[in-house]
């Protein structure tokens, strides 16, 4: 019975597994055996009852056998040459059926060898089946699989999956307490339902983390499209500029009341994400695709497809609405919420991170946001209003509305002039920065600066330690005058220490090394030393077990904590960082921000930029919010508002 109990699945329910035991042989081989060869003639069924068996056509690995599964199933009934060869990775013990006694089950007991038969038609079907997709995603990635498995890196574990495994089958479905939208892939942010066609390391991207936030709220913006083409199909709807946590909704039309077409939207939205429609990402042809973003009005991305240089544009969908899939999106709907849709002036607002539930009843008059701050809808637009003429009128200004023209732009060669003009507002603001620092004097240990991306916070940095010159204004950092002429540049950088965004290790050297040499060769440490204090470091951030290793070994999270270590052994007064936290999970984060608290208490100054407000609030005395060169107050942290900091602009400077 034991022995019967491996293949029930095929064998069927324990009264038909004993009649069929009757016509079965049981088998044991060693590892390594052949147990079939590719080519040979041979009729014989096998069920794999433990161990398992490497399968090899033409000399390639495509796959193992384990427990439960068989092979043979076709030879036995229609006879031909094997068309693999099996062979045992360990002990085998293996269920054989011969030709012989098959032929002799179908005279004993006709109604027993007939659904037998069914099932093992069924389990070619599902073989069938599973060819397929494993076609699908050869043609969709344009390539050929050298092996059929690949070693995988997930939560520090190394694991070997099949190729072709999504990453949704590898990863939670919450870190943290969040939700997980995306996974990092060697730290790019991947979707979900890419399989993994070679080796790398994968991490969990979840809503806690700025890049799966902005995720989670494009991914409902698709949705809101979807809803629009389902229950309003003769308009024409599309979604503007992303103000904080609120996205301009363009709808054109006849449109008789707005406040009405709002509530129709919820409700479909709602219906959307209770039937946790999945995403299917496509690939079209580039003028394919150009075809159908021109005939449904969507103009950019239609601009944006002329000048690729691929012959392939990727294409994703809940639905009926096919976006662009430059970025991944969330791989099911039912895991959105968070949202609602208001009347806002002449078009509509996509509100994200909406913590109360959506009610049925229409005329919403209030919403509360994730800080638990409750504002009007009335407050929201005429914010939202506010903050597109500033976004508008700035972006005319560099010509640039849209991807597409910035693309054009960098062909044209105007970058160098986008650049400067950025810059030129940008540094008008920084220097009040600095001011407000210098009037806390000696007080002030953790300064955040807080902001989306190109607002100017690694410029800022990169002006403190004067790696960007700049072009007016005065900069202090203890006693050295960094914007006046012939300041000592590296003393300066041996009194103001850096971590960049990208790491900057040195790839042919180990971790010890990376973190001595400066030490060793700038501060002139004795070796023991130098590497005593890097190993402390190295263990208070829980990677010193990494010392020997390479940086191409490590993680995104590991090299992170790395690059900290090493501004830290050369012992900065003043210390930059940013965004350190970008690639650690949330207990990482609450170790460096418990780190930076401590030097701090030593006496270091430390200026940091980040997107993780929750980091910010953790290790800051101050924090402001710089975006598009306009800068918000200076806040002590339990004065701060979060989903100010996090996502709106200022209304004005101070």
């Amino acid at each position: 019975m034991s022995t019967i109990a491996a293949g029930d699945s095929l064998l069927g329910p324990p009264d038909e597994a004993e009649r069929l035991a009757a016509y079965l042989d049981t088998l044991v081989v060693g590892p390594r055996t052949v147990v079939v060869r590719e080519g040979e003639e041979a009729r014989d069924l096998y069920i794999v009852v433990s161990g398992e068996a490497a399968i090899a056509r033409a000399g390639l690995d495509v796959g193992t056998f384990g427990p439960g599964e068989c092979f043979g199933e076709l030879a036995l009934v229609s006879g031909g040459s094997r068309t693999a060869t099996v062979t045992a990775h360990t002990e085998l013990t293996l269920l054989r059926m011969t030709p012989l006694r098959f032929e002799r089950l179908m005279v004993d007991d006709p109604v027993l060898a007939s659904r037998f038969l069914r099932r093992l038609i069924a389990r070619v079907g599902q073989r069938l089946g599973d060819i397929t997709g494993s076609v699908d995603t050869l043609l969709r990635e344009r390539g050929f699989p050298r092996v059929a498995r690949v070693d995988v890196t997930v939560g520090g574990a190394s694991q070997s999956v099949p190729t072709g495994t999504p990453l949704v089958q590898l990863l939670p479905e919450q870190h943290a307490g969040e939700p997980v939208v995306a996974a990092l892939l060697d730290r790019r942010a991947t979707s979900l339902v890419t399989p993994l066609l070679a080796a790398g390391v994968v991490e969990p991207l979840s809503t806690a983390h700025w890049e799966g936030s902005r995720i989670y709220r494009r991914s409902i913006g698709l949705l809101l499209l979807e809803a629009a083409a389902r229950c309003r199909p003769d308009l024409e709807v599309t979604l503007e500029h992303s103000l904080g946590y609120a996205q301009v909704v363009q709808v054109r039309g006849h449109v008789e009341s707005l406040s009405v077409l709002a509530d129709r939207l919820n409700a479909t939205m709602l219906e959307l994400v209770d039937a946790d429609l999945p995403l299917h990402e496509k690939w079209w042809t580039v003028d394919e695709a150009h075809a159908h973003f021109v005939q449904a009005g969507w103009h950019s991305a239609a601009e944006l497809l002329e000048i690729s240089r691929e012959s392939t544009a990727p294409v994703v969908a809940y639905g009926l609405v096919h976006a662009l899939g430059i970025d991944p999106l969330a791989p099911r709907t039912g895991m959105l919420s968070g949202f609602c849709v208001l009347e806002a002036g002449e078009g509509l607002l996509l509100v994200h991170g909406v913590v109360d539930d959506v009610p049925a009843a229409p005329h919403r008059q209030t919403i509360v946001v994730p800080d638990g701050r409750a504002a009007t809808t009335a407050e929201i637009a005429s914010h939202s209003r506010r903050m597109m003429r500033d976004h508008v009128a700035w972006l005319e200004t560099m010509k640039v509305t849209d991807v597409a023209q910035l693309n054009r732009a960098s062909i044209r060669g105007d970058v160098s002039w986008l650049i400067r003009v950025a810059e030129g507002h940008q540094e008008k603001r920084i220097g009040q920065i600095a001011d407000a620092i210098a009037s806390r004097g000696d007080s002030l240990k953790v300064v955040c600066i807080a902001g989306p991306s190109g607002t100017g916070k690694t410029t800022l940095l990169r002006l403190v330690n004067a790696l960007t010159p700049a072009d007016e204004g005065h900069i202090q950092a203890g006693p050295f005058a960094v914007t006046q002429a012939g300041t000592d540049l590296q003393a300066l950088r041996r009194y103001v220490g850096m971590v960049f965004q990208r790491y900057s290790l040195f790839p042919h050297k180990s971790v010890l090394e990376n973190l001595t040499m400066g030490p060793r060769q700038v501060l002139r440490r004795p070796r023991a030393e130098a590497e005593e204090q890097a190993i402390d470091l190295l263990a208070r951030l829980e990677v010193a077990e990494l010392r020997d290793r390479y940086p191409g070994e490590l993680s995104a999270g590991q090299q992170q904590r790395v690059a900290l270590v090493r501004a830290l052994t050369m012992d900065p007064k003043i210390l930059l960082l940013d965004e350190v936290t970008a690639a650690l999970d949330p207990r990482m984060v609450d170790m460096v921000a418990d780190l930076i608290r401590q030097m701090a208490a030593t006496g270091m100054t430390i200026l940091a930029s980040s997107h993780d407000m929750r980091f910010a609030t953790l290790c800051a005395d101050l924090l402001a919010r710089l975006d598009k060169g306009r800068l918000g107050p200076l806040l002590p942290p339990e004065k701060a508002d979060a989903q100010v900091m996090a996502d709106e602009p200022p209304a004005a400077g101070p």
